[in-house]
């Protein structure tokens, strides 16, 4: 006669603990606080500057669609590669283009009288009387902006890559909301901080943003010693460059696929782009109406973004406390509504 035994596996607790004392990844927490930091004072200064030079609403439109164009359109390109190669490597270029592109937000600040052009217009024929005209050169302004906001566009998926390697699957969930709660608190600090800087001096601004970098990029380095190392990957060395391609549109077609297949993704996924698309046009009318009509300068406007900020956290506490998934979709359907009557 035999006895069959049963054995309970009890699944592993997540463990706040344990993430906390995980050096890579405070490391990366570090770097990462840092670099939104930077990313809310470049920002913030240049939709000031940009406003100040120009008085457009044009502009800081235009302004507003080349920072989020990268996160729309490179970012799931690059999503597909981080996979692929080193993300530390991958991090770490990021940081290197961004602080050269905040380098170069400072000599173009630094130069910007000589990037205006002057023009005299006679009022009328036959009268000495002349309007000037200035026009600012800010195209140079536009394209690193660019270069700055896709750099972002690599550093955010190679993160979320690399904390899963250094992360237990366990733990994954704590460290994503600590991720999160990382970014909200870089808004409300940062875009304080921003308000403070690029109300005394834009320099002092472009100076401190390339400042965040350099010390992120650090942090970055210091992976390379303390953080483990991703598994390297066996290139075919037969593989064409169309055969590449192939592979890469594949992998474009199953995350598409995956996202279809689960209607609530998908939905999500719309909102966030519409939310994402309708406040970047709202910050811009922001600015337009509280300098230009309120005459209220950058330290307001940060405040006003460190509040948003707080908001944010306050939603994500209110979202976990919740639990279930169709009640979460149901209280952002609601904020949605309120922030489309409100807007």
């Amino acid at each position: 006669m035999s006895i069959a035994k049963t054995e309970t596996i009890v699944p592993e607790k997540p463990s706040i603990k344990e993430v906390l004392k995980n050096r890579p990844f405070m490391l990366l927490f570090t770097a990462q606080f840092i670099e939104n930091i930077g990313r809310a004072i470049s920002g913030l200064a240049l939709e000031f500057l940009i406003y100040e030079l120009t008085r457009s609403p044009l502009m800081m439109g235009i302004l507003s669609i080349i920072w989020l164009l990268p996160f729309v359109v490179i970012a799931p390109f690059a999503g597909v590669y981080t996979d692929q190669f080193d993300q530390r490597k991958i991090m770490l270029w990021s940081n290197i283009v961004s602080f050269f592109a905040a380098i170069g937000f400072l000599i173009i600040y630094l130069l910007k009288d000589a990037l205006t052009i002057i023009t005299f217009i006679k009022i009328a024929p036959g009268h000495n009387l002349v309007t000037i005209n200035y026009t600012h050169v800010i195209w140079p302004l536009f394209l690193l902006l660019f270069i700055n906001s896709s750099s972002a566009a690599f550093f955010f998926p190679a993160r979320n890559a690399y904390t899963r390697l250094i992360i237990k699957k366990k733990n994954l969930l704590v460290a994503n909301s600590i991720g999160s709660t990382v970014f909200q608190i870089a808004t409300i600090v940062g875009y304080v901080l921003a308000g403070v800087l690029a109300e005394a001096s834009y320099l002092g601004s472009f100076i401190t943003n390339a400042g965040t970098f350099l010390i992120s990029g650090t942090l970055i380095t210091l992976l390379f010693h303390i953080g483990k190392k991703p598994p390297e990957r066996v290139k075919e060395k037969t593989r064409t460059l169309k055969a590449e391609m192939k592979k890469f549109y594949n992998d474009i077609r199953i995350g598409y696929q995956a996202v279809k297949e689960k209607p609530k993704i998908s939905y999500m996924l719309l909102i966030f782009s519409a939310i994402t698309f309708t406040f970047g046009a709202v910050n811009v009318l922001f600015i337009v109406i509280l300098q230009g009509e309120m005459s209220l300068g950058a330290t307001w406007y940060g405040i006003f973004q460190g509040l948003m900020g707080a908001s944010g956290i306050i939603t994500a506490i209110v979202l976990m406390a919740i639990g279930k998934i169709k009640r979460k979709v149901m209280v952002l359907n609601i904020a949605f509504v309120f922030a489309t009557i409100a807007i």
